[in-house]
């Protein structure tokens, strides 16, 4: 046997417990959108970052690309004026300037191939970055939309419930709604607990028989002697 007033008090909770999270999840809908858009603004960023690199990298190049053909212009000035020099002094001179000279060459020409394969590895990153921002970008759209339509929707469903739940609470006696509602604040919205395997689901302390029997007659309402609460008994365990 169903105690009629148990039952509203069940609907009750459920309705306040639904109008509460939907009321919460419209709230956060501006903060949902922001974190959306965060992780798209983060994924652009650096994919941006990447893009400088390469640019810098770039320039790199160029500067030692500029200090080789200085380089290769000074060498051929040392190599015009062997021909040139009579005396022996001179000629060795020479002789290391074009060694020491050819060696810069070297070591500017072994810089390039660095800078060309860093150019390449970020160029590869990029190529990954800028997928993942086109994967990110449809993806913020559509997730944006369907926060956009919950939020909608559940403001279609919190109207109709809170009509629903204003209507409960009338036809409940005077007594009975104000002890549900001192639960409800005392106990973070939950004025009800289902008992499970006999004992009180949400401070699970047992329950005495005499009092699952009452529930099971449906005689009167019945209180957890520890929180106090409401007590029901799960459609699934009558």
């Amino acid at each position: 046997m169903v105690n009629k007033e148990l039952n509203n008090l069940v609907r009750l909770q459920e309705l306040s417990t639904f109008l509460d999270e939907s009321r919460r999840k419209i709230d956060d809908t501006p903060l949902r959108l922001e974190e959306i858009e965060a992780k798209l603004l983060s994924a652009t960023g650096d994919l941006e970052e990447a893009r400088n690199r390469q640019e810098e990298s770039q320039k790199d190049r160029r500067k030692l690309e500029g200090e080789v053909s200085d380089l290769e212009t000074k060498l051929s000035r040392y190599q015009d004026q062997v021909f040139a020099v009579k005396k022996n002094e001179e000629y060795q001179a020479l002789v290391k300037e074009i060694a020491a000279t050819k060696d810069d060459i070297s070591k500017a020409e072994d810089r390039i191939l660095e800078q060309m394969e860093a150019t390449e590895s970020i160029l590869s990153e990029i190529q990954t970055r800028d997928g993942v921002c086109q994967n990110i970008r449809i993806t913020s759209e559509q997730q944006k939309k369907d926060c956009l339509e919950e939020r909608d929707r559940l403001a279609v469903e919190v109207e109709r419930k809170a009509e629903d739940l204003k209507a409960l609470r009338a036809s409940l006696p005077k007594e009975i709604l104000e002890k549900f509602d001192r639960l409800a604040k005392m106990r973070e919205g939950m004025a009800l607990s289902p008992i499970v395997d006999d004992s009180c689901l949400l401070c699970h302390v047992r329950i005495r028989p005499q009092s699952f029997q009452d529930l099971k007659l449906g005689t009167g309402l019945v209180q957890c002697g520890t929180c106090h609460r409401f007590l029901y008994i799960p459609e699934t365990s009558s």
